[in-house]
């Protein structure tokens, strides 16, 4: 069965008395849909376009082959849907699927079974449910599944692109996990560099002869360790609230809050204790009370029992520039200024000439003196914290 040519896509008219297909070519841009499960027996051919299973399944033959797959041609497996291969011992098989985008699933068993493979675009914190990771992972999630007990072993490799890579993901200490019950088990003692061909990465884990089931990629110090549901900071009067969210916790001790005015070097603020072990949300805060007026720079350090340690992701709390004022404004000489530390004052006319240019050091009520200058208007030019702002000021004899 061949299917070509442009226009939209297709659904395929499929029964389920009369699925069984000898070979497929996909040939046609915007694809074809299919809705019940079907059987192909010898090849599938994946030129363009892509197979879209709407809660059904494709079955490939124990001697079906796959041809091409690619970006622009796979098997999107929405809902319930999944592809199903009858793969030989000691023999690699791709899976050519995903969802919104390709992400393949290589596998090689040490024995004949038939195994299934979905794509779903997001890696939730508690496996299958509950929130999903917002950094340290590959926001993708393989579901592989097989007929008997995988006691033999498999050989998984899974592949994603750059773009799906949440923050704080380190491809160079990288690593397979595998869900059980609702916790990320690590398959490695150790992390590794995925190899990376373009904008494309792929990570291997040989001879796994555990339970199957919801595959994800992580990286830092654990099973998709990074429990964060959300971090972020505000300014509330002249303290910042800084707060954070963890969807699961494994021997956590304590979280330190570190600021940054620079987003580069970071120092140790506060701490506040961690529940220790929990698979619900678990909600933090802390209030930064120094007065900063400069753009700062927040992140958590999660501190394990045994010494692990894990960062959030790094958030920025935007300092507006203080409010500055001024009185008597007419002034017949002395203007006060409310809101000025540490700035530089220019006093400029009405013809943009500066009259008069110094620093000023102190509190945050200052005094100038316009005695001297003849009646008219004068603009007072404020800059600090790398933020200028103007005050027009009306001078006038008494």
């Amino acid at each position: 069965m061949n299917i070509e040519g442009n226009g939209g896509q297709v659904t395929m008219p499929l029964s389920h008395t009369n699925n069984f297909i000898n070979s497929l070519v996909i040939n046609r841009p915007s694809g074809v849909k299919f809705n019940k499960n079907f059987r192909v027996q010898n090849n599938l051919t994946l030129s363009n376009g892509i197979i879209e299973l709407d809660n059904c399944e494709i079955q490939l033959d124990i001697n079906a082959s796959i041809q091409g797959g690619n970006s622009s041609s796979y098997v999107k497996t929405m809902g319930n849907g999944k592809m199903k291969k009858n793969i030989i011992a000691n023999q690699a098989f791709t899976f050519h699927v995903g969802r919104n985008t390709y992400n393949p699933c290589t596998i090689k068993s040490k024995d004949n079974d038939e195994f299934s493979v979905q794509v779903l675009d997001d890696v939730k914190a508690d496996c299958n449910q509950g929130n999903s990771l917002s950094s340290g992972a590959v926001q993708r999630s393989w579901n592989i599944s097989k007929t008997n007990g995988n006691t033999q072993g498999i050989d998984v490799s899974l592949n994603w692109s750059n773009n799906q890579e949440l923050g704080g993901f380190n491809r160079n200490a990288c690593y397979i996990s595998v869900c059980s019950g609702t916790t990320w088990n690590k398959l490695s003692s150790g992390s590794r560099s995925a190899v990376t061909v373009n904008t494309q990465n792929s990570i291997t884990y040989l001879d796994y002869s555990g339970p199957l089931g919801t595959f994800g990629v992580g990286s830092g110090n654990g099973a998709l360790p990074v429990t964060w549901v959300n971090v972020a900071a505000k300014k509330v009067n002249e303290t910042t609230l800084i707060t954070w969210s963890t969807a699961s916790e494994k021997g956590t001790d304590r979280f330190e809050i570190e600021r940054s005015m620079d987003g580069k070097t970071f120092e140790k603020i506060g701490q506040v204790s961690a529940v220790g072990n929990s698979n619900t949300l678990q909600n933090y805060s802390f209030r930064d009370a120094q007065s900063v007026l400069a753009n700062s720079y927040y992140r958590i350090k999660s501190v394990d029992f045994d010494g692990t340690t894990e960062y959030s992701k790094t958030v920025m709390v935007q300092t507006k520039a203080s409010q500055i004022s001024s009185f008597p404004n007419p002034t017949t000489g002395k203007v006060t200024l409310q809101g000025v530390e540490n700035a530089e004052i220019e006093i400029v006319n009405t013809l943009g000439k500066v009259i008069s240019k110094f620093n000023f050091n102190g509190n945050s009520n200052s005094e100038i003196d316009l005695a001297q200058l003849p009646d008219g208007i004068y603009f007072i030019s404020i800059t600090q914290n790398q933020t200028t702002q103007q005050i027009r000021v009306v001078k006038s004899n008494p």
